[in-house]
């Protein structure tokens, strides 16, 4: 018996066109692509202000940086038996650190004595982070603004005295002042960062 034959190609859709058999199509219509880009521009409205860095995490990001450059000078202090000065600038809001390279409990800021401390040189704060207090009240009375020559100097024992009255640094954002935080340097030398939140410091 002989094998049927094959079908035309003509023929065989010409049958499915009249039974009806439609193909399914493909891609999208106007429509639905215009509720898809409203759909993805509402989420991007609802996500992305929440990925974008607040004023109070800047600031607590500037005050976690500058306790660990402050650990790090403490730690050159232990380890060359050596005193070292940690010098704040408001303008511009920087601090930079010093070594006392021969020992003699003198330190003048020249540019070996920078250089001297590893790792230290000139950090800025980042932009629209200063020092100050912003709206929050004082952590202890008699702190005030941060003078221009402030200095943190650690002793050949780790021990931490302020320049000035206050051990505490404070910083604060330039476009909302109640994002504050204070560093207070312990005479011990230990350093802890507080936080000014919700009208309270914590």
């Amino acid at each position: 018996m002989a094998p049927p034959r094959p079908r035309p190609v003509r023929s065989v859709l010409r049958s499915r066109a009249a039974s009806g058999v439609v193909r399914p199509r493909t891609g999208v219509t106007l429509v639905e692509l215009v509720v898809i880009m409203t759909i993805v521009g509402i989420s991007m409205s609802i996500v992305v202000p929440r990925l974008r860095q607040s004023e109070r995490s800047k600031v607590d990001l500037a005050a976690m940086q500058v306790v660990h450059d402050l650990d790090m000078a403490r730690t050159r202090a232990l380890a060359t038996r050596s005193l070292v000065r940690v010098a704040f600038t408001t303008t511009p809001a920087a601090y930079t650190g010093y070594l006392d390279l021969n020992r003699d409990g003198t330190i003048i800021q020249s540019d070996a004595e920078r250089d001297g401390l590893h790792g230290g040189g000139q950090r800025p704060l980042p932009e629209g982070v200063g020092f100050g207090r912003g709206n929050a009240p004082v952590l202890r009375t008699g702190d005030g603004a941060l003078p221009t020559d402030s200095r943190l100097v650690f002793t050949e024992r780790g021990l931490a005295t302020m320049t000035t009255a206050s051990a505490h640094i404070y910083l604060h954002s330039s476009e909302d002042a109640s994002a504050v935080s204070a560093i207070v340097a312990l005479p011990s030398g230990l350093l802890r960062v507080r936080r000014y939140h919700n009208g309270a410091w914590q």
